[in-house]
């Protein structure tokens, strides 16, 4: 009686024993996964931001070299941030129920932008308050915020393939070559001025010149 009980016990043990490999293998196999699809959300993120800060950089860097105040040089681009991507981004966002990925997003956005910066230069300027200009990007950006909360359930905010590591250094070679070729072409040609003697090329001064008298009529006169 007693080897009965014996023998089912140990068997018993044993039963046990081998249904408990698979549950822990399988807990460790889910822990596993559970690893893999969380570090590669955190590590690419910081990868991703390598390439748009290397072209930023050079940008900047290029601008410098030229004869560029440092200062001016990020007022610039924290203008173009502030009034042409971020509004840009923010309304096509608002106006798109399917939006993309962020590549898609960042290049309609930023599109987008500098039509929303044209058209909101010249309304007011037409209207006599030019100051309003100053305050574009939070109209913008409150319109856009209003928008994106009453159909936000409804937007689906991923539609293409995800944006791989390989391909955004591609996109941000394609970028640095095209900032180069414009910098050797043509800052050397057209020096800031006050930095050297120059007899510049006679359209460069005329379109200075319609820049500065859009900013200060409306509509645009000749200034010729």
């Amino acid at each position: 009686m007693l080897r009965t009980v014996a023998g089912m016990w140990r068997r018993g043990v044993s039963v046990l024993a081998l249904a408990g490999r698979p549950i822990a293998a399988s807990g460790g196999d889910a822990e596993g996964r559970r690893r893999s699809l969380e570090s590669p959300v955190i590590k690419p993120r910081r990868r991703f931001l390598v390439p748009p800060l290397t072209v930023t950089t050079a940008v900047l860097g290029l601008e410098v070299a030229y004869g560029t105040p440092v200062g001016d040089a990020l007022l610039a681009a924290v203008y173009e941030l502030g009034f042409v991507i971020l509004p840009g981004w923010l309304a096509y966002r608002a106006l798109s129920r399917q939006p993309g990925g962020a590549l898609r997003q960042f290049a309609m956005g930023w599109a987008l932008g500098y039509v929303l910066e044209i058209l909101a230069f010249m309304v007011t300027a037409a209207l006599g308050v030019r100051w309003l200009f100053a305050v574009y990007p939070i109209v913008v950006g409150g319109l856009a915020g209003v928008a994106l909360m009453t159909r936000g359930a409804t937007m689906r905010t991923r539609t293409d393939a995800p944006l791989t590591a390989r391909l955004a250094w591609v996109i941000a070679t394609v970028c640095l070559v095209a900032v180069a070729y414009v910098a050797l072409s043509y800052f050397p040609v057209t020096p800031l001025p006050g930095t050297r003697t120059f007899n510049y090329f006679p359209d460069y001064p005329d379109w200075i010149a319609l820049a500065a008298d859009a900013k200060h009529h409306w509509p645009i006169q000749d200034p010729s």
